[in-house]
């Protein structure tokens, strides 16, 4: 994958009651976004067309984040979801038109 230099061109802080967020847009078109809250945080990151496609996005994440000698991969077509877990740790893939949404539970 060739490296993509780019900068924050926007950046944001809110608040929404318990909520607290941070966002960042980068020159690039991608777009950061977490929110905290009581009991949590998430963590969204969009991409512009033609960065990564879903192929490589679950590569890099499987690579990134789960040792290959304790992966155990899943899919299920009921739910059109990957599940790729370890024995502390489950990531959960799935594509909801253009958007990737990725759930990482334990860890």
């Amino acid at each position: 994958m060739a490296e993509v230099k780019t900068v924050a061109t926007d950046k944001s802080v809110w608040r929404q009651g318990a909520m607290d967020g941070r966002q960042v847009t980068y020159s690039n078109g991608t777009q950061y976004e977490y929110a905290m809250y009581e009991g949590g945080l998430s963590e969204y990151l969009t991409l512009p067309d033609g960065i990564i496609g879903i192929a490589r996005a679950m590569v890099i994440l499987r690579a990134g984040l789960f040792p290959p000698d304790w992966v155990e991969t899943k899919y299920d077509a009921d739910e059109q979801t990957l599940y790729i877990a370890d024995p502390t740790a489950t990531l959960a893939i799935r594509q909801e038109g253009e958007q990737l949404q990725i759930t990482l539970h334990g860890g």
